[in-house]
């Protein structure tokens, strides 16, 4: 049993060599299982980089797993004797917040005005969620309420989250599991996993853990055979100094969270009398992702006639190394930043790779005769003429210097500003794109759709709410028809319930039988569609009993949705 730690800067090749690592040992133990934990977005990922290392392509003694689904695996072989209830997801203790804040709202004289909101309650199950993963308990938040005597309002806050977390603690008790107490949960029996105990496990793509999670990895350091853990760092100059350096007051330090997290893995180690093995630090001063990308180096192998990894070429291409990169990226928001000086030799070195490759463009300035193109800053006035010069030194990468479009990335700082803009500017240059954004469920088509039918019912039939429901575009029902029926709708003043169920006869000249023949076929399929859902959720007699359940209205709602083929729209 041992610890061992790779650090390195980023894109020096940590996740190469853990990789490497672990498929050159799982090839030697083929008897040995191999876990590999990252986080959740990065499994698929993860697998793709392994098969593609492995030298059969293919992998039977290793995982890649996250920290959830490690702790199901626990689950699936030693049982469920110690988790009681149904696991929730983040959706399922929304609903338990709403309920609980229902059944305590005399009690939250501040977050009960706000409690109704959209996305409100999902702030405080944001802020829940990260209490019991920093397992925050009722005495630490009764120490930072007595903290706060002098900030009423804070105060007051952290009293309603209080009463809201002991009310949710309560009602998911021996009822429910969160994805939080699941990780705690399976901590506790590790050691009773016989498959855990003929494994080594790896961590990649972690910046930090929570408490839960080192409770869990010291739990795994005690059963398991070996435990691999990737940092990043920044090796020429944090690593070099003593962890104990590591102070309350140096949070303001770039690499701060890497420092503690070796701190703490080795800390947990040596209470657990684990061998902690010597770090494995990669110092180079050439990145591996500052080197030429491979689509570059086959297309000089293609130029050349010749194939294989000894060409000249090849290592021609290797040699480009992107200096201005490395020196940004090794001086940026450090307080001991140097300028970049470029020797007498690196100045011939350029050069001769300016008649050779013309990787440089020509200065005015004669004290800097050569400019590399790795960096480059332009303005504009607006964000449409941003985008656009993007698009067009896009453009420019992909026909002239051979990059391909999946080796390009966009990246900024608003998403939600730009990501319209951008949107349509790459569909006018036909540039293939995908936008890494989450789109809220209200903006859904089918989530407005269901919200504009039930607005209909509620406001009675009223202009406004048929008029949404009907500019949905999940309806059936053609815009051009749709605009039809809307000047209808306001040449007679229409609304109302009884006006959707009688037969339209009201015309005036300019109207011909024709069009109103139309007018009255499009009433039709709107009085149907809430004509069925009416009768099947007998939503009259609803009314005058209050009785309504849950169950009879989505059973309902899903055959509504099933008679639009809502699925096959989507």
């Amino acid at each position: 049993m041992g610890l061992k730690l790779i650090l390195g800067n980023a894109g020096s090749g940590k996740s190469h060599r853990l990789f490497q690592h672990i498929i050159d040992e799982s090839i030697k133990n083929p008897d040995r299982n191999y876990i590999i934990v990252v986080p959740e977005q990065f499994t698929l990922q993860t697998q793709k980089d392994i098969v593609r290392l492995h030298p059969k392509h293919g992998i039977l003694n290793i995982d890649i797993l996250s920290f959830k689904r490690l702790a199901i695996r626990i689950f699936e072989e030693v049982g469920f004797n110690n988790v009681k209830g149904t696991m929730i997801d983040d959706m399922g203790k929304n609903l338990i917040l709403r309920h609980v804040a229902a059944a305590y709202e005399d009690m939250l004289p501040i977050m009960g005005k706000n409690i109704k909101k959209i996305g409100y309650i999902s702030e405080v199950k944001s802020v829940i969620s990260e209490m019991m993963q920093y397992n925050i308990g009722f005495e630490q938040l009764s120490g930072l309420i007595d903290y706060s005597q002098k900030q009423s309002l804070l105060k007051g806050k952290l009293q309603e989250i209080k009463v809201l977390y002991e009310a949710f603690l309560s009602y998911i008790k021996d009822r429910y599991v969160t994805g939080e107490e699941l990780l705690d949960k399976a901590g506790s029996m590790v050691a009773l996993s016989g498959r855990l105990k003929n494994s080594s496990i790896a961590f990649d793509g972690y910046t930090g853990f929570t408490p839960v999670q080192y409770k869990f990895i010291q739990a795994l350091l005690e059963n398991c055979i070996d435990v691999y853990d990737t940092v990043l760092i920044d090796v020429k100059r944090e690593f070099l100094k003593d962890s104990k350096e590591v102070k309350a007051n140096s949070e303001h330090e770039l690499f701060y969270m890497s420092k503690m997290t070796i701190m703490k893995l080795k800390r947990l180690a040596n209470e657990s009398n684990i061998k902690i093995y010597p770090d494995e630090v990669i110092d180079s001063d050439f990145p591996i992702r500052y080197r030429m990308t491979k689509s570059n180096m086959e297309i000089d192998r293609e130029k050349a006639d010749i194939s294989g990894d000894n060409c000249d070429c090849t290592k021609r291409v290797n040699n480009r190394i992107n200096k201005n990169l490395i020196h940004l990226e090794n001086n940026l928001f450090r307080a001991d930043a140097k300028k970049l000086k470029k020797s007498e030799e690196s100045k011939i070195s350029e050069e001769k790779e300016l008649k050779e490759g013309a990787f440089y463009e020509k200065n005015d300035n004669e004290s800097e005769k050569w400019i590399k193109k790795d960096i480059g800053i332009f303005s504009c006035q607006t964000m449409q003429d941003e985008i656009t010069e993007v698009c067009k030194r896009l453009e420019e990468l992909v026909r002239k210097k051979g990059y391909k479009y999946h080796e390009i990335a966009i990246v900024t700082g608003d998403i939600d500003g730009y990501s319209k803009i951008l949107a349509r500017k790459l569909q006018k240059f036909d540039i293939p794109y995908f936008i890494d954004k989450t789109i809220p469920i209200l903006l859904n088509p089918c989530t407005e759709y269901i919200r504009a039918f039930f607005e209909v019912m509620i406001n009675n039939y009223s202009y406004d709410s048929m008029i949404r429901y009907l500019r949905s575009q999940m309806t059936g029902i053609e815009p051009c028809e749709v605009d039809l029926f809307d000047n209808y709708l306001v040449a007679y003043g229409i609304k109302g319930r009884r006006s959707y169920f009688d037969k339209f006869t009201r015309k005036k000249s300019s109207y011909s039988a024709e069009l109103l023949l139309r007018m009255d076929l499009v009433r039709e399929r709107i009085s149907k569609d809430f004509g069925l859902f009416e009768e099947g959720t007998a939503i009259g007699e609803l009314r005058r009993t209050s009785k309504a359940k849950v169950k009879t209205f989505s059973k309902e709602l899903y055959l509504l949705l099933k008679r639009k083929g809502m699925e096959k729209r989507l």
